[in-house]
């Protein structure tokens, strides 16, 4: 099956966005959430939130600045990350400030979190004001996933964050505020945190730097990045994919995905090559790139790993889209 999302038509219902990627030319449809009624939900990565139905007809428009991930929490809202209006907490510098945003089913903002106020409540003012120079860009927060199946000390109504810019994830509590452990590196300006099964947590670090120099960003580890594996009950990171991703030049400077599998293998998108493998701590098993033509590669904007359990197609049935 395949959706084509009339992105004219979305343009036209949100004339507010109207430059960047929320035009035809640069829409990406990011990380497009599959419903179980065969809908998908989605954003341009910097604009408002989109549901079609499996038939690719827009049922409705949510008018706000949403970006990067989107998930569901265990009450069946969807959970994104948002940019909030104003420059952030009452601080001493103006900020963009990022937030934890909670849709409904029906395409209604139940609730923004603001990730600069839960790391002041909880004494991490340094993170946002104390190290490096500053930007207002601080917090570029790329990952808001909801826990839906407990483990370690993660329970539902809990938040897995990722601020990039701060090279820094955690497990949070939007509702109370609080914090139940952060951890600043050894991953650099990463992408996508989860929970895995035994408590322990998974992180893609794009181990690179920002600004290097007049070209941009650079790779630090031999032009790789690489997995991490943290434990927070011991406070221990391992790199178990190192060797592999080393081997097949893995690396992906501003964006990338991951997910382990229940056998220990990785799912890996790295984005910036259009490229997804799935790899074992000894080799790749496979990789697609997302050729449209001899000449051409299009583009991957975070896709998703799904299990036969995790996916129902009845909606396929007599399934008749004019």
């Amino acid at each position: 099956h395949r959706w084509i999302p009339n992105i004219d038509d979305i343009l036209e219902r949100t004339p507010e966005f109207s430059d960047g990627p929320n035009m035809v030319k640069s829409y990406r449809v990011q990380h497009p959430l599959l419903l179980e009624d065969g809908g998908l939900v989605f954003t341009s990565g910097a604009g408002p939130m989109v549901k079609i139905n499996r038939c690719s007809v827009i049922e409705w428009v949510l008018v706000h600045k949403f970006h990067h991930s989107i998930e569901l929490d265990h009450q069946g809202n969807i959970v994104t990350c948002s940019k909030i209006d104003g420059d952030g907490p009452d601080t001493v510098l103006p900020i963009r400030d990022d937030a934890i945003a909670v849709v409904s089913p029906e395409g209604t903002l139940i609730d923004e979190y603001s990730i600069a106020k839960i790391l002041l409540d909880n004494g991490h003012r340094t993170l946002i004001y104390g190290i490096g120079r500053f930007e207002h860009n601080r917090i570029h927060l790329n990952d808001a996933h909801p826990i839906i199946e407990e483990a370690g000390i993660a329970e539902t109504g809990d938040v897995l964050i990722s601020s990039r810019h701060l090279s820094t994830v955690g497990l949070v509590e939007p509702e109370s505020s609080t914090i139940k452990w952060l951890k600043t590196g050894p991953w650099l300006n990463q992408h996508d945190i989860n929970l895995l099964p035994d408590g322990r947590y998974s992180i893609f670090g794009n181990d690179m730097v920002r600004g290097y120099n007049k070209t941009g960003n650079v790779l630090v580890e031999k032009g790789v990045s690489d997995i991490y594996i943290y434990d927070p009950a011991t406070d221990t990171v391992t790199q178990p994919y190192s060797a592999v991703m080393r081997a097949e030049k893995i690396g992906s400077l501003s964006q990338g995905r991951s997910r382990v599998l229940a056998n220990g293998d990785v799912y890996i998108e790295q984005t910036d090559s259009a490229r997804l493998l799935r790899i074992s701590d000894k080799e790749v098993r496979w990789e697609y790139v997302n050729a449209v033509s001899e000449n051409t590669v299009g583009a991957l904007h975070w896709s998703r790993y799904l299990t036969n359990e995790e996916v129902d197609l009845h909606w396929l049935n007599g399934l008749n889209c004019k």
